[in-house]
Formats: structure tokens, sequence, C-alpha cells
């Protein structure tokens, strides 16, 4: 009910490290459609690459996003604190950008 969204964030964090068939399985189910139409878009936005290649691009930025999700709050050095939910998730898309635009 936070209106960052952080307890969200780590309900789902924690919903993709679950090992459990069932919770896997909800989460296939959940999110099979939306990884399908980012799969289409991400083909027609970069033809030039191979659907193998976005693929792998996709699960390494699911994967930054998952850390995220799990440890937005902690392990941060003094340097790195006092940033903002919505300023992380800014950093993360810069981030996972680049990770997609790399030759």
């Amino acid at each position: 009910q936070d209106s960052s969204g952080a307890h969200f964030g780590k309900l789902f964090g924690r919903c993709m490290a679950e090992t459990r068939p069932e919770i896997e399985a909800l989460l296939i189910r959940q999110f099979e459609p939306l990884m399908h139409r980012i799969d289409t878009a991400l083909m027609r936005t970069m033809p030039n690459l191979p659907r193998a290649e976005i693929f792998w691009r996709m699960k390494f930025t699911f994967g930054a996003l998952h850390h995220w999700l799990l440890t937005m709050d902690r392990f941060v050095p003094p340097w790195g604190q006092g940033v903002s939910v919505e300023d992380q998730t800014k950093k993360l898309i810069t981030f996972a950008a680049a990770g997609f635009r790399a030759p």
C-alpha cells in the first residue's frame, strides 16, 4: 500500500526468486502475454538483432530488475543513499537501454 511501490517490488522480487513449481507456474501465466508483447516490440524495433540475442538481453535486464527489486533499499553505500525509487527506476532504465543498444 505504499506510494513508492517498494512493498510490491519486494514481493515481486521474492516471487521471482521462489523455486516452488506452483509459484513459477503462476508467474508464467501472469507474465507470458506481457513477455510476448515485449519480445514482439523489441524484434520490431531492433530488426538487426537476432531473436536469440534479444532474449539474452531481456534475460540479463530482468536479472538486473530482479536484483534491484530485492535490494533497492539495502546494500547502498553512503554515497549512493538518498536516491528516490523513481530516480532508481530511471537509472535502471538507462542501464537496460544501453544494454539493448550495445553492438
